[in-house]
């Protein structure tokens, strides 16, 4: 593995640039169009047979060290020790908000930053073991407060101490191939005070001239990347309210702050490169979308919850396969984690996304599913079922739903999956089965479940190329059921029985 931390010297400390954007925004685009040099590939995922391409990292966001009532230094302690020996991601990614800036007071106004909390994140991290080249910390807004120069981020942040940058770029030479992460500060870099004045709340969110060109800089040095996936603290766009909302769910996330300069050199410069996916925090909710605006593709736009905020959906794990991408969020202290990585989840963000639904097939006459389980306890069984519940009448579901549902929990449809040989890279988290091939085509329900700790399991929708139907070798492998209520990409309430 190859590990590379870059960035320019004026990055550092107190050299921090600020430019109008209004008068270098058309030649920056100009620049972006002149220069299309590709650093991905995110429609070069295949599905193969091949078990030996894949990887995995984590994602976690938001701790906020220091919030009066949430238990932020215990849930980054437990993540970091238990969490991290289980999964045994590639990396870390941790996209900001590291402290609250409210040193534990009942008064929830941010007033930092407080060295006691900065200190108390450092203990913690460097009391793991963790290291610059597994473990990447972004600043967040909560970082930022009263602090314009990130002083106490360079200093108590573990990428900050050891680059002496809030911006850092990584690849990662797998020799299956070889993969490139950027994680960008989208700070205001003004270290405005926290205020309840609206629409910005003291978080002024942007990239600027300095941030841009080296994101743009790294995306050249690293154009031979098989895939690019770059993380930040803030959305792109801010949120406009959902009128359907009557119960005002989502009203803290109105009031979220994203991007309030940079957004659109961003947007170009991730649809110049080629960006698989953005993935950022801040809102404490967990999100799987896809990010189209003045893109001819569209980039995944993953929200990670919060690890301390959140009710559930605490962290993310990514997967590559065969360069094709998985998602998962995950509850604190809830294990077996399990993800899916082949077949592809073919609505990954949106319904029909380009990079998961047309891969190119090489699984020629096999029809293989793989998926990885990490648990703190040796895993009993993994299994997994295929179905495809048609959009037309007939007699099957006569009877109502309930015969279906009744269906769907049956045990002669779970079929079992082989964990892989102890000398094989990905042991002992991938376990795998080869699908007889009845499939004609469309979309199915793959389920896999594991019990270890308890049992769990993960979904997902999936389209295969038309094959031949030949249920001769295994008649449960897929079951095809006719239903007028639900299609293939809203399969909530159906088969929820284990």
């Amino acid at each position: 593995m190859d590990v590379k931390i870059v960035g320019p010297a004026f990055f550092r400390k107190g050299t921090r640039w600020r430019i109008a954007f209004s008068a270098v925004l058309p030649l920056f685009l100009m620049l972006i169009a002149a220069f299309p040099l590709h650093s991905g590939s995110p429609g070069s995922a295949y599905y193969s047979a091949e078990n030996d391409r894949i990887f995995w990292f984590a994602i976690i966001s938001d701790i906020h060290i220091g919030a009066h009532g949430y238990s932020g230094s215990e849930n980054l302690l437990w993540f970091l020790d238990e969490a991290r020996d289980v999964i045994n991601p590639l990396f870390i990614v941790n996209t900001g908000d590291l402290t609250d800036s409210t040193n534990w007071d009942t008064d929830i106004y941010p007033d930092g930053p407080h060295l006691e909390e900065w200190v108390q994140y450092k203990a913690i991290v460097d009391a793991s073991g963790v290291t610059p080249d597994i473990y990447y910390d972004l600043p967040g807004n909560h970082d930022h407060y009263s602090d314009a120069n990130f002083d106490y981020y360079l200093a108590y942040s573990l990428q900050g101490s050891a680059t002496g940058q809030t911006q850092f770029s990584w690849r990662e030479d797998l020799g299956f191939g070889t993969y490139h992460f950027l994680g960008v500060n989208t700070c205001g870099n003004d270290g405005a005070q926290f205020s309840l004045a609206p629409p910005y709340y003291g978080d002024n969110a942007g990239l600027d001239h300095v941030e841009l060109t080296y994101i743009n800089d790294e995306l050249v040095a690293n154009s031979d990347a098989d895939l690019t996936m770059i993380f930040g603290h803030h959305a792109i766009d801010t949120r406009s309210p959902d009128l359907r909302d009557w119960a005002l769910r989502d009203a803290q996330e109105w009031t979220e702050t994203a991007l309030r300069s940079g957004a659109d050199e961003f947007v170009s410069l991730m649809e110049s490169y080629d960006v698989l996916m953005y993935g950022y925090g801040h809102s404490h909710i967990y999100r799987e979308e896809f990010f189209v605006r003045d893109m001819t593709m569209g980039t995944i736009y993953l929200n990670v919850g919060s690890l301390t905020k959140s009710d559930a959906d605490h962290y993310s794990i990514v997967a590559i396969d065969c360069n094709g991408i998985s998602t998962t969020s995950h509850t604190l202290g809830v294990w077996p984690a399990v993800i899916i990585t082949a077949p592809l989840d073919k609505n990954l963000g949106m319904k029909n996304n380009p990079y998961t639904t047309g891969v190119v097939d090489l699984s020629g006459d096999t029809a293989p599913v793989r998926a990885l389980v990490f648990d703190k306890v040796p895993v009993t069984s993994v299994e997994y079922r295929m179905y495809q519940l048609l959009d037309s009448g007939g007699e099957f579901v006569q009877g109502g739903l309930g015969v279906i549902s009744e269906f769907m929990k049956s045990q002669g449809m779970w079929q079992p999956m082989t964990q892989v040989d102890a000398g094989h890279a990905s042991y002992p988290y991938l376990w795998e089965a080869d699908c007889p091939t009845p499939l004609t085509g469309g979309t199915y329900t793959l389920e896999v479940r594991a019990t270890g700790s308890t049992t769990q399991k993960d979904s997902i929708p999936t389209a295969f190329p038309s094959l031949p139907v030949d249920d001769n070798k295994n008649m449960w492998c897929f079951i095809t059921a006719a239903s007028p209520h639900y299609k293939a990409e809203g399969l909530s309430g159906i088969g929820e029985g284990y």
